[in-house]
C-alpha cells in the first residue's frame, strides 16, 4: 500500500529525471516527526567548478531549478513559518524542502 508520502517523492523522481538524470537523483521522504520534509541529493557529472564563489553559485541555480520543477508539476510541498514569521508579506512560508548537489572530482 502506497502513502501520499511515497506517491509524492516518485513523482518528484519522475518530474526531475529529465533535467539530471534518474540515476543522478536521489529522493527520500523525512521520517518520524520530520516525515513532511523532502530530501533530494542531485549528482553533477561535470568537473565542478574549481572557483569557490561559481561553485557556490552553480549550487544555488540547481537548488532553484530543482524546486521550480516540482512547483511547475504541481506537487505540493509542505511548508514551514520561517523565521521572519507571518509579519514578513514577502515569504512568510518556506516549503519543505533540502536540496543537496554533489559535484564529482
Amino acid at each position: 500500500m502506497k502513502t501520499e508520502n511515497s506517491r509524492r517523492t516518485r513523482a518528484i523522481k519522475r518530474v526531475l529525471a529529465p533535467e539530471f538524470g534518474r540515476k543522478n537523483l536521489s529522493v527520500r521522504q523525512g521520517r518520524g516527526s520530520a516525515h513532511h520534509w523532502v530530501s533530494v541529493c542531485v549528482r553533477i557529472l561535470k568537473k565542478s567548478p574549481r572557483d569557490l564563489e561559481a561553485r557556490l553559485q552553480k549550487e544555488s541555480d540547481i537548488r532553484k531549478k530543482v524546486e521550480e520543477i516540482i512547483v511547475s508539476a504541481g506537487i505540493r510541498l509542505s511548508q514551514y513559518l520561517t523565521d521572519y514569521g507571518p509579519a514578513s508579506q514577502e515569504h512568510p512560508y518556506a516549503n519543505c524542502l533540502s536540496v543537496t548537489v554533489e559535484f564529482s572530482q
